[in-house]
């Protein structure tokens, strides 16, 4: 059934813009709530921003590649719109960790278990043996994969902050287990941690008090944090 809708009735509704600033991690609150400038980290570029533009078929992989270094430790926040190739690019960082010759091991987090299958799909095509890749999907189900031997490990954002869901009381022993054997592995081995979230917008809910500490435990061997941020128009 289609709507017969004048698309020019919403042409007087406000236009709702988000984007994410280096400005707005300059400044923090004191105890007494004043704002006071933020001294327990570095925004590098000098506090600006670092524009990039899409190529002549409107994908930013490509410029968004020579901004990314591996090996630099920071966070890194990819702020772009719809249709910009945002989670291909996502794809082949993802590639590009794995060709190092530094050894790492990178997390892509999902927002949804439904997507954990076609991340898995999509790292493989760009050419990432499926032998190192793990599903969180395996856990519990097949214990004869040694996940310590896979460099690319695929879970959603429940699982990785430890959030049990609507119906949980804690996260699963199985999962909390994972996770405590990768940071140990991870620290015995010297290897190095990425995480690169996916549709954090989508997962936003994760990362309060309750459940962030839990990152503290990678506090020892993380590199880098890669967040890809939905612009909203």
């Amino acid at each position: 059934m289609l709507l017969d809708a004048k698309l020019n009735q919403f042409d007087s509704f406000p236009i709702e813009f988000k984007e994410i600033n280096p400005e707005d991690f300059m400044f923090t609150l004191d105890t007494s709530g004043t704002r006071v400038p933020r001294t327990d980290f570095e925004i590098e570029n000098g506090g600006d921003k670092i524009l990039i533009s899409p190529d002549t078929n409107g994908y930013i992989n490509d410029t968004l590649q020579t901004h990314l270094e591996l090996a630099h430790k920071n966070t890194v926040v990819i702020n772009a719109p719809v249709g910009q190739g945002k989670s291909y690019a996502i794809i082949q960082t993802v590639k590009r960790y794995f060709d190092s010759n530094e050894k790492y091991l990178v997390f892509v987090v999902s927002p949804f278990v439904s997507l954990v299958k076609q991340y898995c799909n999509d790292i493989e095509e760009s050419g990432v043996p499926a032998d190192q890749i793990y599903s969180y999907d395996n856990l519990g189900r097949s214990t004869s994969i040694d996940y310590t031997k896979r460099e690319i490990q695929v879970v959603t954002a429940n699982t990785l902050l430890g959030n049990p869901g609507e119906d949980g009381f804690k996260n699963s022993d199985i999962k909390r287990g994972y996770i405590n054997t990768l940071v140990t592995h991870c620290e015995r081995e010297g290897i190095k941690v990425v995480f690169i979230y996916d549709e954090i917008h989508d997962s936003y809910h994760n990362f309060q008090q309750e459940y962030i500490f839990n990152l503290w435990k990678w506090r020892n061997v993380i590199q880098k944090n890669v967040n890809r941020q939905q612009k909203v128009y």
